[in-house]
């Protein structure tokens, strides 16, 4: 059955339409395509060619790169080649999938291609570019399939590759898999780490088909796509049990090619001094190598492949193994028994797959935190990153000195109200010397007590109460009405200028109400983050240039741009800086009616454009209040 010609000519004439309908709400900055979570795929799904700069708004190399890539876009975008970018401090995992670990990182990505991507290794001027992509646009590129120090391995060369190094990093995969090309990917980047050290690092991959499919059966690479780490001078190969990224499996070879770190206890005194015994450990007793094989991976690699080393040892010993109740063959979180309160669990056991380092981590974190922990450098990730409230004790913490019978005291006092909060707020004793800096946030430093209290919220606001005696009830209703929002916030101030020159208005937290929100300005940008930090230096930079900028002036006669530096000042109510944030935020208080409504800026950097664009839909002309 024929279609009417007419039927035909419709469709032809509409499927273009459609295509470029579902790319409607991409954005363009020049001629610049940007793009993140939502929409990232869909345009490497359409574009037959595409170029994707990830980079970050601070990034000085960024800066310099941008003019030459836009005008790079605007020549090479007539020829159906299409350039983009993306945020990656706002699209992280978006970033850590393409494996982007530095700023700018460039990857190409071409419909002949599907699912796969490759590094632009181009030069970066505009005719560079231009003349690099109009090569990787033919229809007969192709792509490097393989970095420095990626191996090809298979039946017939095995043997002899293994003997040229001492280890191998190796991914077994079908390739007629839709993985093929993910683990390709990431045994590029784990290759391109490696490749830094001083010595060379043996990375290979084996297709596991036809008679390669053997190797696979011989190194018990069962399940695909595996990763192995296999000794010249051992039997037993190694699998990685992690999340797999690039940075993961360099760290996993990494930690097999050192001297083992893997404690074997023998004794409780051994066991209690692992981290000076204020972080919790797993543990286990077992009754062979092979048992014990996945908890010693998993902590002999923990330093290298996890952000932060988690502590653990093997108990040898037999009569220890009965002393602290473990089961054979079973896995243990075990609390720092300084920081374990009376009736609290001091072993918890896992119950999980002994072959998924993703969830026995997951498991520790989980469990990790004791009813009342000690706040410290090595604690501090822990508490300041969770989504609790996390409420700290000032005091002088000394468990093993002249004071540990009045720390202990403290501690059980402290956990019987920590209790009450169980599941709603975490709490931790902080010594009030080593965490003076903490304790300033609280404006403690003038405190004439000896035990203070400060709690920061969800949103990481501070609370504060100085303890004149320890009233357990008196402290319940204190973390009651910092969770039910009665609380009253911490506003931490800098000294105020006597005249402000510059710019940029100087604002503190105490004079943040007079500066901004009663002086009767239409209209102020303000700028929030640590003065010290080269990001904020950056961006007080371009703010600087846009404030004072002739154009500016004429098109927003009544914008006032202030900053307020976040490490000595809090300002208040609906601006209250995160400090859990680590790029510079702007917030635009547009007239008085809305300024208790901030209008957060969220463009990829401070660049005069970016700013005239969100200042213009937000501030209509003749609509600003005098």
């Amino acid at each position: 059955m024929f279609r009417k010609s007419s039927d035909i000519f419709l469709a032809l004439f509409l499927l273009p339409l459609l295509a470029l309908s579902s790319l409607a709400e991409v954005k363009e900055e020049g001629d610049v395509l940007v793009l993140g979570k939502d929409n990232f795929q869909e345009v490497v799904n359409e574009k037959e060619t595409l170029l994707v700069e990830f980079y970050a708004p601070w990034c000085g190399h960024c800066k310099q790169l941008e003019p030459q890539y836009s005008a790079a876009a605007t020549r090479l975008k007539a020829k159906g080649i299409a350039l983009a970018k993306v945020d990656a401090t706002v699209h992280e995992s978006l970033a850590a999938q393409h494996e982007v670990q530095g700023y700018p990182t460039m990857k190409i990505y071409k419909k002949a291609f599907p699912g796969e991507f490759f590094d632009y290794n181009g030069p970066r001027d505009t005719e560079g570019i231009v003349k690099f992509m109009e090569t990787v646009a033919l229809p007969d590129w192709k792509p490097p399939r393989v970095l420095k120090g990626l191996h090809k391995l298979a039946k017939a060369n095995l043997t002899e590759q293994l003997d040229k190094q001492s280890a191998w990093l190796v991914g077994f995969f079908d390739p007629a898999s839709a993985d093929r090309s993910d683990t390709l990917a990431l045994l590029d980047a784990a290759a391109d780490q490696l490749k830094m050290g001083r010595e060379p690092k043996a990375v290979g991959y084996v297709e596991v088909a036809g008679e390669d499919a053997e190797l696979a059966q011989l190194y018990g690479a069962t399940s695909l796509p595996t990763y192995l780490v296999i000794k010249r001078d051992s039997q037993r190969p190694v699998r990685f049990i992690h999340e797999a990224t690039g940075q993961a499996l360099a760290g996993f070879y990494q930690a097999h090619t050192v001297p083992d770190s893997v404690i074997r206890a023998k004794s409780l005194a051994e066991l209690d001094s692992i981290a000076s015994g204020t972080e919790s450990l797993l543990i286990g007793h077992f009754d062979s190598i092979e048992s014990a094989e996945f908890l010693a991976n998993f902590l002999r690699e923990s330093s290298h492949v996890h952000l932060n080393r988690v502590e653990g040892a093997l108990i040898e010993s037999g009569d220890l193994a009965k002393q602290l109740g473990l089961q054979i063959n079973t896995i243990y979180l075990r609390k720092p028994v300084k920081l374990t309160a009376e009736g609290e669990a001091s072993l918890v056991k896992y119950s999980g797959s002994q072959s998924s380092g993703a969830e026995l981590l997951k498991f520790y974190e989980a469990n990790k935190l004791p009813l009342v922990g000690q706040y410290n450098f090595g604690s501090k990730e822990t508490y300041l990153s969770s989504q609790l409230p996390v409420c700290l004790f000032f005091l002088t913490v000394d468990f093993s000195g002249e004071l540990r019978t009045s720390t202990r005291m403290w501690h059980s006092k402290f956990a019987k109200v920590a209790a009450r909060f169980s599941g709603k707020a975490l709490f931790a004793m902080a010594d009030d010397e080593q965490e003076e800096d903490e304790a300033k946030k609280f404006k403690f430093e003038d405190s004439g007590s000896d035990l203070n209290l400060g709690c920061y919220g969800t949103d990481k606001r501070r609370f504060a109460s100085e303890l004149d005696s320890f009233d357990a009830d008196e402290i319940a209703e204190f973390v009651s009405s910092v969770l039910a929002g009665r609380a009253t916030p911490v506003v931490r101030s800098a000294t105020a200028r006597a005249s402000q020159s510059g710019p940029l208005l100087y604002l503190t937290g105490a004079s943040f109400q007079e500066q901004v929100l009663a002086a009767g300005r239409p209209s102020c940008l303000v700028l929030q983050c640590d003065r010290d930090k080269p990001e904020c230096s950056d961006a007080i930079l371009q703010l600087s240039e846009f404030a004072t900028s002739p154009a500016t002036k004429a098109a927003f006669p009544g914008l006032t741009v202030g900053h307020l530096d976040t490490a000595l000042n809090d300002a208040p109510g609906a601006y209250f800086f995160n400090p859990t944030e680590r790029s510079p935020t702007l917030l635009l208080l547009a007239a008085a009616g809305r300024k208790d409504s901030p209008i957060r800026f969220n463009g990829s950097g401070f660049d005069s454009g970016q700013l005239e664009k969100f200042l213009k839909a937000n501030l209509p002309a003749g609509k600003e209040e005098l």
